[in-house]
């Protein structure tokens, strides 16, 4: 999505229509690769775990429509500002790496350090400060722990939803309308 704008700019300039369906679509598509890859996740639990989350799936579904809003949100404001600052794809591509390996995907949040510091702010602390935190844990309650995520946690995913979605938004249209003359 970050490249959703200035991969079609022969389209932005010549005519004008709602320019969020650019980036919006690019990230449903890939929702859709990621719905495949959820019911194959669940297939591969069921067998090699032995237990069936397929009662879940209500829950998997809401998670994952409120991951795809969040998405949204990030996409919109980083294909507006990639319009203007062409290194942002390139940035991104940097930024995604570590930012996997700081939300507890491969390993449970439990094994980072809470007695460690770093300026003067807990190990644990500054993770809970990553939005994807509270995804992994919410997805491991779900389809591993087979338990509900806790009213905290979904209020950390509502309340990042919002804010993200809200702010991408608000700066992809504040971006938007010289876009045609910046791409």
């Amino acid at each position: 999505a970050t490249r959703a704008i200035t991969a079609n700019a022969p389209l932005v300039t010549k005519i004008y229509f709602p320019r969020w369906v650019l980036p919006t679509s690019s990230v449903l598509a890939r929702f859709l690769t990621l719905l495949v890859e959820m019911a194959v996740l669940l297939v591969l639990i069921a067998v090699l775990q032995g237990h069936i989350a397929f009662q879940w799936i209500p829950v998997v579904l809401a998670l994952m429509l409120l991951q795809l809003l969040f998405t949204i949100g990030l996409a919109l404001m980083i294909s507006a500002a990639n319009v203007y600052f062409r290194d942002v794809q390139h940035f991104l591509g940097v930024a995604l790496a570590p930012w996997m390996f700081l939300t507890p995907i491969l390993y449970p949040l439990n094994m980072v350090p809470a007695d460690r510091e770093f300026l003067g702010i807990g190990y644990r602390t500054l993770y809970q400060l990553n939005p994807m935190v509270s995804w992994a844990k919410a997805y491991r309650n779900v389809l591993y722990d087979l338990r509900f995520p806790s009213l905290e946690r979904w209020l950390a995913i509502v309340a990042a939803t919002a804010i993200v979605l809200a702010l991408g938004f608000r700066v992809f249209n504040r971006l938007e309308p010289r876009m045609a003359e910046e791409v």
